[in-house]
């Protein structure tokens, strides 16, 4: 799964209202982007990713918190194009995205909650390369397939 798909069903999990503006750290949407699904179902919610302070390595301790600020800005930016959601990039020494889910991120998130949505979105977006053209023909000789041997039994 994409990792804006991740966010996306990470809020929508969360918070699943319209129009309604929430605020997340960036280490939670971090810690969305950087699990499993299953990882996600917790008694007290999300965790927060925290940043040990390594004095032994040659990263910057605040090149990690930047880094994962920098790629979740960017996922969000990309379901913002997609008219999936709005939000506001935190500024200064805010570290708060304020989301707001819209009616297409909605029907996405819905879809990618479950198998077979996941599945029909991955069709859908799919269908016109050459993986989607292989699954479209291997689907109609499975059912030309199933047909010949009904109709074999009974005629």
């Amino acid at each position: 799964m994409k990792t804006s798909d991740k966010i996306l069903l990470g809020i929508y999990n969360h918070w699943p209202r319209l129009d309604d503006s929430i605020s997340f750290k960036a280490g939670e949407l971090a810690w969305v982007a950087h699990h499993r699904l299953g990882d996600w179902r917790q008694k007290n919610g999300w965790k927060e990713v925290i940043y040990p302070a390594d004095k032994g390595s040659n990263d910057s301790y605040m090149d990690k918190p930047l880094t994962d600020i920098s790629r979740v800005s960017k996922e969000l930016s990309i379901l913002q194009a997609n008219d999936c959601i709005k939000f506001v990039q935190p500024s200064g020494f805010d570290t708060m995205f304020k989301v707001q889910l819209l009616p297409n991120g909605l029907i996405r998130a819905e879809k990618l909650s479950s198998w077979r949505g996941r599945a029909d979105l991955w069709y859908s977006e799919n269908r016109n390369g050459i993986i989607g053209l292989a699954v479209t023909i291997i689907v109609s000789i499975i059912t030309a397939w199933i047909t010949s041997i009904i109709a074999a039994k009974r005629g």
